[in-house]
Parts: structure tokens; C-alpha cells; sequence
């Protein structure tokens, strides 16, 4: 997952979700959001569910106006794959609890 053109911010969620020939096995930062950030991720099934956020709104925001990866994941296929991952429920939000608009492109995948 890599963000860009987001500016400063506080938090970002999503919801990463493959057919069902594919298994999530892991999900893990960065550090794009700096050793104190928090994150939770689940990696189960066809979908891995991820959010980092600074640990306090206090703490200085994030600036995502580069190109920053933010996860990785690793997945098996119990075959041949040819599909496109989606992603959903994208939030990203400033400091102030003000949402981010977010476009999404995704591409395809393909194991033989």
C-alpha cells in the first residue's frame, strides 16, 4: 500500500481484499508513521484490514504529500490467480478529525 499527494496527516484505515483463491498470511508497516505510531492489522482469509495512526493528536501528523509506503503483505494462492485486488473502506483523517479525500487505483495480479 504506498499514499501519496495526502499532505499532513493522522490516520489512515483500509480494507484490502483478494478473491478466494487468495490467503493473507501477514500484514506489516512501514514505520512510515514513526516508531510511536500505532497500527493494527488482521490478515485473515481473502481480506487484511490495516490502520496506523500517530499515537495522540497531539503528536505531530504524518506528511504523506511524497510517495510513502505504508504496508506490505503476504498472501499464498491455492492456484493460478488472475484478479484485482480491491481496496475499501479507505479513511484518511487530519488532526483536527477532518476526513482526506481519497482516490484509489489498484492494479492486477497475476501468478500463474
Amino acid at each position: 500500500m504506498v499514499a501519496r499527494d495526502l499532505g499532513p496527516v493522522f490516520g489512515v484505515a483500509f480494507q484490502l481484499s483478494g478473491d478466494a483463491s487468495l490467503t493473507f498470511d501477514t500484514a506489516a508497516t512501514s514505520g512510515a508513521f514513526g516508531a510511536d505510531g500505532k497500527v493494527l492489522h488482521v490478515a485473515k482469509g481473502s481480506s487484511a484490514r490495516f490502520g496506523l495512526t500517530r499515537p495522540a493528536p497531539t503528536a505531530a501528523p504524518v506528511d504523506l504529500t511524497a510517495s510513502r509506503t505504508l504496508a506490505t503483505f503476504t498472501f499464498q494462492a491455492a492456484g493460478p490467480v488472475d484478479s484485482r485486488p480491491t481496496l475499501d473502506r479507505v479513511s484518511v483523517r487530519r488532526v483536527d478529525g477532518s476526513f482526506v479525500p481519497v482516490s484509489v487505483a489498484s492494479g492486477r495480479l497475476v501468478i500463474p
